[in-house]
């Protein structure tokens, strides 16, 4: 009776696995797709060690980047810049020049970023108020202008955990099919 039971089960056991291999195969189309374009258009596509280097347009150099617990303005007050528990700022200090393709308007142009670590996190930028370089090619106050060098401050927040595995900012950050830079800092 042991025997025809343990019969039993291992043929429920093959149905069942030939059952669920069938499943995959016959969906795979229909999920794969998407799951492979995805990655391909979050893919790094070039690795480049702090510059220059010219993607879309814009000349990127990256100069330094630097962990800190609070960030202080040119006078040595507190830079307002929500930090939560366990997290840490990064700073990005990186030099931009746009080409004449770019479209500048009067408060100058959009140079966003995204840093990446070893194990393939991304963080968006901050901006913070009263930071002595500004965080933005836009900035109201100092826009960046065609064909001239302008130096910037891309701000992060991240786990403090993350830091030692920190490799540097990809451009640009928008989900784009033919290519990816990552500036290694």
């Amino acid at each position: 009776m042991s025997a025809r039971l343990l019969s039993i089960a291992a043929r429920l056991a093959l149905v069942l696995c030939l059952f669920s291999v069938s499943i995959y195969f016959v969906s795979k189309p229909f999920l794969g797709d998407d799951y492979e374009n995805l990655q391909r258009s979050l893919a790094v596509t070039q690795v480049v060690d702090r510059g220059p280097v010219t993607i879309d347009g814009f000349e990127w150099t990256l100069h330094s980047m630097k962990a800190y617990t609070q960030l202080v303005d040119e006078e040595g007050a507190k830079v307002n810049l929500e930090v939560p528990a366990g997290a840490t700022i990064i700073v990005v200090e990186a030099t931009v020049k746009a080409d004449s393709t770019v479209l500048v308007d009067g408060d100058g142009y959009s140079c966003n970023a995204v840093l990446t670590d070893d194990q393939g996190n991304k963080w968006a930028e901050k901006s913070a108020y009263r930071f002595p370089l500004p965080t933005s090619c836009s900035d109201n106050d100092r826009p960046a202008k065609r064909n001239v060098p302008f130096k910037v401050a891309k701000l992060f927040v991240v786990p403090k955990s993350a830091v030692p595995g920190l490799l540097g900012i990809i451009v640009p950050p928008e989900t784009r099919t033919e290519y990816r830079t990552l500036i290694r800092a």
